[in-house]
């Protein structure tokens, strides 16, 4: 299926507990967010410095760099690097307006539901 057939396929699943996580937040809040993350999944009495090292040893930037020193197994072999701006809304700079009109006209509800139209 589409994008959005699969994005909404876990958004409106009842038999399995979802936790949405949008890199957005990840990136305006990242302590926050892998809080919620361990909430969700019923970890609790997590130190504070475990939370913190977590969250940079998860950061962009050393997630790039571990990709230059190891690879990426997720990376696809059409890509130069998986791990590329981290940019929030980076595919708004990247594609022509074409090209990004035509994402919006194929998934705008469902990127709307997700809170990628914002």
């Amino acid at each position: 299926g589409s994008w959005s057939d699969r994005v909404s396929s876990w958004l409106d699943n009842e038999t399995v507990p979802v936790h949405t996580v949008r890199y957005r937040d990840l990136q305006e809040g990242p302590m926050g967010e892998f809080a919620e993350i361990l909430e969700f999944l019923g970890i609790e009495d997590v130190e504070q410095d475990r939370l913190e090292m977590a969250v940079e040893g998860t950061s962009f930037e050393n997630m790039q760099e571990a990709e230059e020193e190891h690879g990426f197994p997720e990376q696809s072999r059409h890509q130069e690097r998986f791990f590329r701006k981290g940019r929030v809304g980076g595919w708004e700079e990247e594609l022509t307006d074409e090209l990004a009109g035509e994402i919006v006209d194929d998934h705008g509800e469902v990127m709307e539901r997700v809170g990628f139209l914002q």
